[in-house]
């Protein structure tokens, strides 16, 4: 997981809990405090949800041919460190 989208989420759980200590408005006013929570989270969650398809768009080739370049650079590049880490260990 990405540490800034980590750190932006327990900033915004701590300033929900912490910062504004309030009862939660009983009679009607529920629907401020679910718009207040669309409203701090939606850059979140947006920013995420664009970026990837934004990631996506750019490379070339269909979804599927993105998608298994990825992956298949993804597993390449794991299985080479575990090799390279395995080669450096029995070396010493």
């Amino acid at each position: 997981m990405n540490p800034t989208i980590t750190f932006q989420a327990l900033m915004l759980y701590f300033f929900a809990t912490n910062v504004y200590p309030y009862a939660v408005a009983e009679g009607g006013q529920t629907w401020a405090e679910a718009l207040g929570w669309t409203v701090g989270a939606a850059p979140v969650l947006l920013g995420i949800t664009l970026g990837a398809v934004h990631a996506v768009y750019m490379k070339k080739g269909s979804i599927r041919q993105v998608g298994r370049a990825e992956l298949t650079m993804t597993v390449s590049c794991s299985l080479q460190h575990v090799y390279n880490k395995s080669i450096q260990t029995h070396t010493k």
